[in-house]
């Protein structure tokens, strides 16, 4: 389900932008604190485009890949809420 929806983020950005390449990869599983967990990258002709593109897909990405966050502390285990910081991200792609 949620390579499907990487998928289906990657194709919208490509609609929207003249891309020449997309890259995204998330990683899964058990990670600890700074390790690095996503990379978007985005090609095109023109740098506005590719930078465009990468942070549209980065807030999508935020909001709706269905990734199930879980978070250890001394205190046991968690699972971490949306934001609504990315919600706010997210509209200013609509138009």
């Amino acid at each position: 389900m949620t390579q499907k929806q990487i998928t289906a983020i990657a194709q919208q950005a490509q609609e929207k932008w003249d891309l020449s390449g997309i890259r995204i990869i998330h990683r899964v599983g058990r990670l600890r604190p700074q390790d690095m967990i996503v990379m978007v990258a985005a090609s095109s002709a023109h740098r506005t485009a590719s930078l465009e593109a990468v942070h549209y897909m980065m807030d999508y990405l935020k909001t709706d890949a269905p990734f199930w966050k879980a978070e250890e502390t001394d205190n046991g285990l968690s699972w971490v809420e949306a934001r609504a910081a990315d919600d706010v991200a997210k509209k200013k792609w609509r138009s």
